[in-house]
């Protein structure tokens, strides 16, 4: 496995916790998960600060914090995306991995033994899970006047834009890739 983008860890060699089973899949931690929360509250008040909505500090940091939990419940939808995806698709995940910042899907196996539409079935599945939540989420936060449910659908579109972009360990780089490998085979 390559380092994934914004993994600090050494994931070949880190040692890793159980913390429960959902759908099948172990989630597991590593030692510095416990800096997944702060660092999703830097995230939470950096567009807190971005906003500028609010007036004081106060009710900044505060919205901040609000941010934070809504960010986490993104990612926590991203990874139910991968494992439902994966669990349809016949070729569920091994297990989660939750580092200092950021899950891990971690599939056991020889990736060529992966037939390419189920690689690309399981990258697209999460993405696609938080496009999908942020449609809802930002069409449902518009008609009812709910402002913070706008803000969690906005952050769920930027998660699953984010996570389509072809950057190398990341979802979009496994679809451009294999779109890519579809259109240059030869031609029978």
């Amino acid at each position: 496995m390559d380092r994934p983008l914004l993994i600090f860890e050494d994931l070949h060699k880190t040692p890793r916790r159980k913390l429960f089973t959902l759908f099948g899949v172990e989630w597991l931690a590593t030692p510095y998960a416990w800096l997944s929360p702060p660092f999703f509250c830097l995230l939470g008040i950096a567009a807190a600060l971005l906003d500028h909505t609010e007036s004081s500090l106060t009710m900044c940091m505060l919205m901040g914090v609000i941010y934070s939990l809504l960010l986490y419940a993104c990612n926590t939808i991203y990874s139910l995306g991968h494992i439902l995806g994966g669990t349809i698709l016949g070729a569920p995940m091994n297990a989660l991995l939750v580092t200092g910042t950021r899950d891990v899907t971690v599939y056991i196996g020889s990736r060529a033994e992966v037939p390419l539409r189920i690689r690309m079935g399981r990258a697209v599945s999460g993405p696609l899970l938080n496009l999908l939540a942020g449609f809802l989420a930002v069409l449902f936060g518009r008609m009812l006047h709910v402002s913070w449910l706008t803000v969690f659908g906005y952050f769920n579109l930027g998660v699953g834009i984010w996570t389509l972009c072809p950057i190398p360990t990341m979802d979009g780089w496994v679809i451009w890739e294999g779109l890519l490998r579809r259109g240059n085979k030869p031609r029978p």
